[in-house]
């Protein structure tokens, strides 16, 4: 059994660092974050989680094609 983690855009970077990190120490196996349009940057933000974590999965569970 896996288990993940997914979180709205809304907060700053490094509370996402924060929470990957304290996901990670729990077994926690992926940390998802949406990507929404007028919020902060999915992509940015998984960039500085990965950059803050060794062993969780992570990715985007909602991306706008669109823009």
């Amino acid at each position: 059994m896996r288990f993940s983690l997914r979180l709205n855009n809304d907060l700053p970077v490094h509370e996402y660092i924060r929470l990957a990190k304290a996901a990670e120490s729990a077994g926690f196996d992926q940390f998802w974050v949406s990507d929404d349009l007028f919020l902060r940057g999915a992509f940015v933000i998984l960039t500085a989680v990965a950059a803050g974590t060794t062993r969780i999965q992570i990715g985007t569970c909602i991306v706008n094609p669109y823009t």
